[in-house]
């Protein structure tokens, strides 16, 4: 869990303006168990850490090269 929110406003005219919020401890955890129940709905019940460590494994793994 990072310890802000990167935070774009998109304008109407079309300009953009970044910003930074701080999470506070309940903040974070709040953000979590959000993250984790969203996480469960949308694989068939995968709980948010099984799911990350599942994704981070597939980036570090070598692609995996045609064979013919």
């Amino acid at each position: 869990m990072c310890d802000a929110l990167s935070i774009i406003l998109w304008k109407g005219d079309g300009q953009t303006e970044e910003m930074s919020y701080t999470l506070n401890a309940a903040e974070k955890e709040v953000l979590l168990r959000t993250m984790d129940t969203y996480c469960q709905k949308q694989t068939g019940g995968m709980d948010l850490t099984v799911y990350s460590a599942r994704r981070m494994a597939e980036q570090q793994a070598p692609p995996i090269e045609p064979t013919m």
